[in-house]
């Protein structure tokens, strides 16, 4: 095969597995039965995913350097719409219940939450233990219910008919 062909089906492979990766619509995590609404980093590499209840009850999954699972926190207070601080205790979604339930492990310290600095900036705060993350911006994550009701079938296969057509010229 001639170089300059090479590169072109190397480009074009390229181009066609980056389009359907990037296809691919974002999935919000789950935190036990629920999708989380939301993501915010604190610190250099924790990502909180973040629930509010229909009872303003925060909802927050922390990824477990240890064991790779996402660990589930339930805020031990409603939270008001300035999301002050509040002490996260660990639970466990009960499959059986569709409840979750406090796992009572004193020894797991988390409290989150925001308050204005002398700017009138709100200011999110993580503290884990004796540690503390300054966090970013909480961001939602993407809703396609819109997508999922009016858009194209599902996209996941080999790409849509417009990517194919132009592989096979």
């Amino acid at each position: 095969m001639k170089p300059i062909s090479k590169a072109l089906l190397t480009l074009t492979a390229t181009g066609w597995l980056a389009g359907n990766v990037l296809a691919q619509p974002l999935r919000a995590p789950l935190l036990g039965n629920l999708q989380a609404s939301a993501h915010q980093r604190c610190g250099q590499d924790i990502t909180l995913q973040l629930l509010k209840t229909t009872d303003n009850i925060m909802l927050m999954g922390l990824k477990n350097r240890e064991s790779g699972e996402t660990d589930l926190f339930m805020s031990s207070s409603p939270f008001t719409a300035d999301n002050s601080y509040s002490r996260f205790v660990p639970v466990k979604f009960d499959q059986l219940s569709k409840h979750f339930i406090e796992t009572h492990n004193a020894v797991l310290e988390v409290i989150w939450g925001a308050a204005k600095d002398d700017k009138n900036v709100l200011r999110y705060t993580l503290a884990l233990g004796s540690y503390t993350y300054s966090c970013g911006a909480i961001e939602s994550w993407p809703n396609d219910t819109a997508n999922q009701l009016y858009g194209e079938p599902d996209s996941s296969d080999a790409g849509t008919a417009a990517e194919k057509k132009a592989l096979r010229e």
